[in-house]
């Protein structure tokens, strides 16, 4: 598939976004959440879903691109072997044993604003400051929740994850995932890529880091994000590295978080 389709385009028109699609205000058809008095119409996570399935493929001969939209088709499954929401199953049987308040989707539902970072001021579709709401277009029209954006949370509570998986799917006394699914889930998984499944990895040739440090063993595994996030976990030191900035405040076009030197 392709690494990313803008589908806020198809629902703005002269600078503006449509009326069809949203509303200034929380009212019957418009439920969705999207930013700050920005309501998406209720049938637009449906809209999304059908304009992803039938987007074009990328042309043959295939080769490894890293794609937000499998993840879209990743929260359809589990929501289905779950029969629940995403962000509630993950409240009731990741967060809340971990013990974990701040790890969450929609965070302006759940804490003051002020404690939580803005990110862009979106001119090209929201047409405001981003301020406790999914940065990603994408998941913001999804309503907050997506299987490749949406999730806030502190450094404390990164880390408690990430250790999770250090300790091979135990924290204290919680037991979340066996060791054998820990150690499938974080190892390379295909002579193209260089990542797990959902995990990132360094590159697998000697002195090549990709996305983490050149320095880092090839047993590291972690994630990126595009507002200036990373989480890393090295088995072989036993470290956690959690790295949280704000890159796209106040602008996305903002890239010194990737220049060396």
């Amino acid at each position: 598939m392709k690494s990313f389709i803008p589908h806020y385009v198809k629902t703005v028109a002269a600078g503006q976004w449509r009326e069809d699609y949203y509303s200034a205000s929380l009212e019957p058809g418009f439920s969705s959440p999207v930013s700050n008095d920005m309501f998406g119409r209720d049938a637009l996570r449906d809209s999304i879903w059908n304009w992803t399935v039938k987007s074009d493929l990328l042309p043959r001969p295939h080769k490894y691109v890293y794609s937000d939209l499998t993840m879209y088709f990743m929260q359809a499954v589990v929501e289905r072997i779950v029969n629940q929401p995403m962000d509630e199953f993950l409240d009731q049987n990741f967060y809340a044993p971990l013990g974990l308040k701040t790890l969450t989707f929609k965070p302006y539902l759940k804490m003051p604003l002020e404690n939580i970072a803005p990110t862009e001021n979106d001119v090209a579709f929201r047409k405001r400051q981003v301020h406790g709401y999914v940065h990603d277009p994408g998941a913001a029209m999804y309503g907050g929740v997506a299987g490749h954006a949406g999730l806030f949370g502190t450094a404390n509570d990164l880390a408690v994850m990430m250790q999770l998986m250090l300790n091979n799917g135990s924290y204290g006394d919680v037991n979340l995932f066996k060791p054998e699914t820990v150690e499938a889930f974080t190892k390379r998984q295909s002579n193209i890529s260089r990542r797990g499944w959902g995990w990132d990895k360094p590159e697998p040739e000697n002195g090549k880091g990709g996305s983490a440090s050149k320095f880092a063993p090839k047993s590291t595994f972690g994630h990126t994000g595009f507002t200036g996030t990373c989480v890393w976990a090295d088995p072989e030191n036993q470290l956690v590295y959690v790295f949280l900035s704000n890159r796209v405040y106040p602008a996305a076009e903002n890239n010194k978080l990737l220049t060396e030197g």
